[in-house]
């Protein structure tokens, strides 16, 4: 699905040299859940490049074809020095998905040169099926989402937990639980641990005890990631879709929902949706122009 469009230099000479130092959207891996989304973005840069822009959107469409919800950037980067780098975005959907969605993702990469600009561009498609699990096969355990035990704290099977030294009576633990459009990568994880021990305690597989153990590691050297902390936000990623991955998996002989996210070693956390920069490509224009 990747389109290549050449926006015409006012002399042609100009824009023929300038070809060969273009900063090229080489390609485009998006993953989606039914909680978040994640992009990488892998651009090439050739010698000479003087500016380059990345602009993209992510929207989601429920069933009808109606927006739910949207997330929107632009930005101009530094040009690296290395030919090829992958940049990585990711965003937590804002309303709680119960029912079938579709999310579209458009991303474009613009090389900027004296006389006018290249662009290339690419998009995905992820189709997503959300709700809640089923119900308890008679003697096999569900496993339930952070959602279903927020809703239903009668059922849980303990009323306190500790984490990195700290205990959680119930009252805090659903204040997180219930906190499922908090923007901070740190919350979103003990969301799902959380969850997860819950799961565990409520007798699910315990081939989630590793992942547990990691994870705890992980806050109590980090009681709250970085914002500015790229490798920090990669790993607190990874190991939040890892336990969503687990909490989502319902019950034995039930369909699962939601759709398994792949991160790279490289992704770099989660976006708030302000981080939009004003400037439009026709102000881009006018600058070289």
């Amino acid at each position: 699905m990747r389109n290549f469009k050449l926006i015409p230099a006012l002399v042609i000479l100009l824009v023929l040299p300038t070809l060969a130092a273009a900063g090229t959207l080489e390609s485009l891996s998006g993953t989606a859940d039914c909680e978040t989304w994640a992009a990488d973005l892998t651009v090439s840069f050739r010698p000479g490049i003087m500016m380059s822009r990345i602009e993209w959107s992510v929207v989601l469409q429920d069933a009808a074809g109606i927006e739910v919800d949207r997330f929107e950037f632009a930005e101009f980067i530094q040009i690296p020095a290395e030919p090829t780098k992958v940049y990585s975005f990711a965003g937590t959907w804002n309303p709680v998905l119960d029912g079938d969605y579709k999310v579209t993702g458009s991303f474009s990469v613009f090389d900027v040169f004296d006389d006018g600009f290249n662009e290339t561009s690419d998009s995905f498609v992820i189709d997503l099926a959300c709700g809640s699990v089923g119900t308890d096969p008679v003697g096999e355990p569900c496993v339930y989402s952070a959602r279903y035990w927020a809703d239903h704290p009668g059922t849980w099977p303990f009323s306190s937990i500790e984490i990195n030294g700290r205990t959680f009576d119930q009252a805090a633990m659903m204040q997180i639980l219930d906190g499922h459009r908090h923007r901070l990568m740190g919350f979103a994880l003990i969301r799902q641990l959380i969850a997860a021990r819950l799961n565990l305690a409520n007798g699910s597989a315990d081939d989630i005890l590793p992942l547990i153990a990691e994870t705890e590691d992980y806050l109590a050297s980090r009681v709250m990631p970085p914002r500015d902390n790229r490798t920090s936000q990669a790993l607190a990623m990874r190991l939040k879709a890892a336990l969503l991955h687990y909490n989502q998996r319902g019950c034995p002989d039930a369909e699962q929902s939601g759709v398994t996210m792949s991160l790279g070693d490289d992704f770099a956390g989660a976006l708030d949706k302000g981080a939009t920069e004003v400037m439009s490509l026709g102000s881009l224009k006018a600058m070289y122009h």
